[in-house]
């Protein structure tokens, strides 16, 4: 039995001289080793002027690029189209509350408006390029060089489902649910004619090309002429087989076109009064229509993906076009006849030739949140997974940018292998892919698990992968051989998080039941279970020299353990949420952690933040280091992928 040594203290003067003593000795040598995470004040880093994106956009401090586009999460379809006067900008309105503008040149989004109350359903630019209005549960003016608000026009008691300049652009004209239209001032804002006489929504109001009247159609199945000046009905056509989804102003000013739900169209002649021969295709409900410049044709749209061409001389069917598109719900026509945009109801529009149907551009994005996100070994490329898209971007202002349909659903994972020459990704159809980084094309696959992966992590030699499911286990593959070698087995519910130590030797995992537990990749036996936090464990990950490792969680902490022992060694507090994602520094002086809308960088040795960066709208599901430690890259569920300079001074 070990002995102890024992102090006969013999008055109270001798038991406090050495009290005294030791806790001098105490103080002493705690005060020297380090030890004390609160000694040393660490100066907080500063960010220099906001800058802008690529695209042009306003970037938070600190923030130096942005790629995706933030979209509250209401709703993606892309519901009207228009072309800028000068053909350069094509502007859509969407289901997402959202106005958008990309340079047709570039592919690249330029600029925002929005979010409105509701859905944009009608966006329009005036002739000359300096007015630009959206319609949703009202109708909004503004500066489209700047994205100013300029007015906003309320008198509809619905949705607004139609609005457009007069072609001087004094005027505007808006369509409504509520069953009317109204002719606004378009320079001072002020209603100036409501139109009524429909019974029930209508489909749309449209000005003649010289101004002077407005034709409306509706699902009373009736087309209406009103005059502008006097805002009265001047005639009226009825007797049409379906409600009208579409109207149409030929630009010769003779003709009214409509569509209708039936699948069919006719064309009002307003010379003779007289409808012209009903237009028939098999292509469902119209949803878009326009005339050519010389009026002599008329295209027809439908949800169905088929668009007809008819001759207006005779009445005639001379072309259909079929593609798969993803449900047709717009259709714009530049000023010089030659270039169509497409809007769909799968949010992208499809830029194409109006006369081979050529596409020469898709504008699209994230348009789901960012569940998956890493940068390559070399610095090079960021990708990330946005619901079954792969998107990998250069890592700078310029260069390629990829975006790949990658799985059937949402992407739940993706890894560099170590060289950086492929991308793997793992997604809910329970498929793990190779795609190779010089084109994007797949160059080999293989099945998961029955359950989904949620983490994939490569061991630093690339001859192992290891995959993080939600059955709670953790799987490892031989790469070469694609095969499972090893399946380890022992967390209570879904890991979240892996990550293979600096050597290789051993695996640390994050899980819902609320441990991190440590394994032996060699015999696949469980080393260490760590256990501290209240709530699930999100993210997992080892500091450079593998000492050290540092862990996330829902409760809102991040904590840093020994990695040989699982002892706690600090927590870090602040985050006013959870924790969702967790990362070193490569030069282990940093920890960057990710939570709802904001991301906090601390320093690893004295255990204080340093930093703060706002600018995502919804949880940060990723973080990570750039290779030389100065940059940080994090992806949210605000659809972006968000770069920040956090170069830290070195270290004297």
């Amino acid at each position: 039995m070990a002995k102890r040594a024992i102090i006969d203290y013999h008055d109270g003067v001798s038991k406090l001289r050495h009290i005294l003593f030791f806790t001098l000795i105490a103080m002493l040598s705690f005060g020297s080793s380090g030890c004390d995470k609160t000694k040393k004040k660490i100066p907080r880093l500063k960010c220099g002027k906001a800058t802008r994106d690529r695209a042009g956009r306003e970037l938070p401090p600190c923030g130096t690029d942005r790629l995706g586009t933030y979209r509250p999460r209401f709703g993606e379809q892309i519901t009207s189209v228009t072309f800028s006067p000068n053909g350069r900008i094509i502007a859509a309105g969407g289901k997402d509350r959202l106005a958008r503008f990309w340079d047709l040149m570039t592919g690249r989004e330029v600029l925002t408006l929005g979010p409105h109350a509701g859905a944009v359903h009608a966006v329009d630019f005036s002739n000359d390029g300096r007015r630009f209005v959206t319609a949703s549960t009202t109708i909004k003016l503004w500066d489209p060089r700047n994205g100013s608000l300029l007015k906003e026009l309320k008198g509809h008691e619905g949705s607004i489902l139609t609005v457009e300049f007069s072609h001087d652009g004094d005027l505007l004209v808006s369509s409504s649910w509520d069953g009317t239209a109204i002719i606004w001032d378009a320079i001072t804002g002020r209603r100036s004619k409501r139109l009524k006489g429909h019974r029930g929504p209508l489909a749309g109001a449209v000005f003649s090309p010289d101004g002077k009247y407005v034709a409306t159609a509706g699902v009373d199945k009736t087309v209406r002429l009103w005059s502008t000046r006097t805002g009265r009905q001047k005639r009226i056509s009825r007797g049409y087989s379906s409600p009208i989804s579409a109207i149409a102003y030929s630009p010769d000013g003779k003709s009214v076109a409509v569509g209708m739900k039936n699948g069919s169209s006719r064309v009002w002649d307003l010379t003779t009064g007289k409808k012209r021969p009903r237009l028939k295709g098999d292509q469902g409900m119209v949803t878009a229509m326009f005339f050519t410049g010389n009026s002599r044709t008329l295209a027809t749209a439908s949800k169905k993906d088929i668009i007809l061409f008819w001759d207006m001389e005779d009445s005639a069917l001379y072309h259909t076009e079929k593609k798969k598109l993803g449900g047709i719900n717009a259709l714009a026509l530049s000023s010089d006849g030659r270039t169509l945009a497409i809007g769909l109801a799968d949010d992208t529009v499809r830029i194409v030739d109006s006369q081979g149907f050529d596409e020469s551009l898709r504008l699209t994005g994230y348009h789901n949140p960012v569940r998956a996100m890493e940068i390559s070994p070399n610095n090079q490329f960021i990708a990330s997974g946005s619901e079954n898209k792969l998107i990998i971007a250069a890592n700078k202002r310029a260069g390629a940018y990829y975006e790949v349909d990658a799985h059937d659903g949402e992407i739940t994972a993706l890894t560099f292998e170590p060289l950086g020459a492929e991308v793997v990704t793992a997604g809910r159809d329970n498929w793990v892919r190779f795609w190779s980084m010089k084109d994007s094309s797949l160059s080999r696959e293989w099945p998961g698990p029955d359950l989904p992966l949620e983490d994939l992590d490569f061991s630093p030699d690339g001859l192992l992968m290891a995959g993080a499911c939600m059955d709670g286990n953790i799987y490892i593959w031989d790469v070469a051989k694609e095969e499972i070698i090893t399946t380890l087995v022992g967390h209570e519910e879904i890991v979240v998080g892996i990550r293979f130590s600096p050597d290789g030797s051993l695996i640390a995992s994050a899980s819902y039941d609320g441990t991190a537990r440590v394994w032996n990749v060699e015999d696949g036996k469980e080393e260490i279970v760590i256990e501290g936090h209240q709530f699930a464990v999100t993210s997992v990950d080892w500091s450079a020299d593998g000492d050290m490792l540092v862990t996330g969680s829902k409760d809102s902490t991040v904590r840093v353990w020994e990695s040989d022992t699982g002892a706690e060694i600090y927590r870090l507090v602040g985050h006013p949420d959870a924790v969702y994602s967790v990362d070193f520094s490569p030069d282990g002086r940093t920890i960057g952690s990710g939570s709802w809308g904001e991301i906090r960088l601390w320093d690893a040795e004295h255990a204080q933040e340093i930093l703060r960066l706002e600018g995502h709208e919804w949880p940060v599901f990723k973080v990570q280091f750039g290779a030389k430690s100065a940059s940080l890259s994090s992806g949210s569920a605000d659809s972006t992928v968000i770069i920040w300079n956090v170069e830290r001074p070195k270290e004297k």
